[in-house]
């Protein structure tokens, strides 16, 4: 069975405040023997436990006069005799208390008001490798807590207890290379606040995060995370006060449901007066496609403090706002509502070349810019073929692109992988000829052969009209229209087919 650290027939008092403490005989000792540590302490595992203890203290303060007198002088005289303890330690636990777990089985700091800190699996390690509590207490009025204890947490005038400050780190011991024993500290929380009256408090906000954002695709229930609805209570009762700025307490227990509305005063009203109007289902996950905005009443329960303050009659903020008359529930828990923004999903951009050649059930297909926007006067000709050399994938639309800053959905086309555009232009020619009209917009018209090589030499002058007996097409659908036996001007602006 592995061994406890034990000094010399010390056991620290635990924290235990439903049954009655003896005070422990504190003997003198300034050396720890090898024979009484444990070895095998494993580092990682008690910096693991550290971190647990750490995120469960983190953003919460405890009130110590809702306690019993006798809970509040079994608590302080743990800590006073935890404080003889850490002074006979070592230079780093002098004018600190050291308390472990292992006296009795509820596993709880009294100054904490009974708050479970840790899993049963962490406290059985603790108990069994000698693992303890540094405290070091501090007073706003006083730099550190002396060994007249009394002096610092009682009040002379009517032996009522005082509000503190602690720091706590978990300190243990391993054997070195040489098997003597070495002392290790993990820095747990810097402070925490123990507040002996909640009148001390006079006013306090409520901190929630007003707005989050979900991606495309996201499932529904991942909005109940906790992370998503962390709130918590801060004092604002000013400076001089004593827990001045003070996180007091934290969002511990989620009473949310999974009913989102289509705007936010549909979702007032619901809050309001318990209205089912506005109410949307959107199935198990959000689609951007289907909406980009929701929003949804959320209800924490808080941790103990927080919640006693919350019931009284102090005064409250919400996101520095006045609260509602709806904020706050009757057994101290919070309802606010926050916003959902559906982000679309990011697109992925992926090196693609080919050839993708537009249907033919209508005459065109639209094209889409680099930010997904439809493109208003452009669009490809149905049976028109175009040289790909991105494909994208947005919001689940698979698209190519097919210019610089331009992309049709993959549903619009057939994709040939690695193929080529033919050159030249298709020709037919006209049983009857027809006249084409060049405007004086252009003071010129190039003019190409069918294999679309433009002349260097010739082209056509504006303002001029031509006979034309053959038209051709190239591989995009482009018209050209013939005027000599391999010359051909393109229809475009300022080219118009006299009828």
């Amino acid at each position: 069975m592995k061994k406890s650290i034990k000094y010399a027939g010390i056991i620290a008092t635990s924290f235990l405040m439903t049954v009655p403490l003896a005070s422990p005989e504190i003997n003198s000792l300034n050396v720890v023997k090898a024979d009484d540590v444990a070895p095998d302490t494993d580092d990682n595992r008690v910096n693991e436990i550290a971190k647990e203890l750490q995120e469960n203290l983190k953003d919460q303060s405890f009130v110590t006069g809702s306690m019993s007198s006798e809970d509040m002088e079994l608590m302080y005289t743990a800590i006073s005799n935890g404080y003889d303890f850490g002074n006979q330690m070592s230079a780093d636990t002098k004018g600190s208390s050291l308390i472990s777990y292992g006296v009795n089985d509820e596993h709880r700091l009294p100054m904490f008001q009974g708050r479970h800190l840790l899993s049963e699996d962490s406290i059985n390690y603790l108990k069994n490798n000698g693992v303890y509590y540094q405290i070091r207490i501090t007073d706003p009025y006083i730099d550190d807590f002396k060994s007249q204890f009394d002096s610092l947490l009682h009040n002379k005038s009517d032996n009522s207890f005082k509000s503190f400050k602690a720091s706590v780190k978990i300190i243990y011991f391993n054997l070195d290379s040489d098997g003597n024993p070495v002392e290790k500290l993990i820095d747990v929380s810097p402070e925490v606040t123990a507040i002996n009256n909640i009148s001390e408090i006079t006013s306090a906000n409520i901190n929630y995060p007003s707005s989050i954002s979900v991606s495309d695709g996201t499932a529904v229930s991942s909005v109940q995370d906790s992370s998503k609805i962390y709130t918590t209570l801060t004092d604002t009762s000013g400076e001089g006060t004593f827990s001045n700025g003070t996180v007091l307490g934290k969002s511990i227990d989620d009473r949310s449901d999974n009913i989102l509305y289509k705007d936010l005063e549909s979702a007032k009203n619901a809050l309001g007066t318990g209205s089912t109007d506005g109410q949307v289902q959107i199935g198990d996950t959000f689609s951007h496609s289907q909406g980009s905005t929701y929003y949804r009443i959320v209800k924490v329960g808080m941790t103990p403090l927080a919640t006693e303050y919350l019931k009284g009659s102090g005064k409250v903020t919400i996101n520095n706002e006045p609260k509602t008359a709806e904020n706050i529930t009757s057994d101290g828990a919070i309802q606010y509502i926050q916003k959902i923004v559906v982000e679309p999903r990011p697109s992925t951009v992926d090196r693609t070349t080919g050839v993708a050649t537009t249907h033919n059930d209508k005459t065109s297909y639209d094209l889409y810019n680099d930010d997904n926007k439809k493109v208003d006067n452009r669009a490809l000709a149905a049976s028109s073929s175009w040289k790909v050399d991105k494909a994208r994938t947005v919001n689940g639309v698979k698209q190519y692109r097919v210019s610089t800053h331009e992309w049709v959905n993959e549903s619009d086309v057939d994709f040939v992988s690695n193929g080529n555009i033919s050159e030249g232009m298709t020709v037919k020619r006209l049983s009857n000829p027809q006249k084409i009209s060049l405007s004086t917009d252009h003071d010129i018209y190039n003019i190409q052969n069918s294999k679309q090589e433009v002349s260097t030499t010739r082209a056509l002058a504006g303002g001029t009209n031509w006979l034309v007996d053959k038209v051709g097409t190239d591989s995009h659908g482009g018209i050209y229209y013939g005027v000599s036996t391999d010359e051909f001007v393109k229809a475009s602006d300022g080219v118009r087919l006299v009828k």
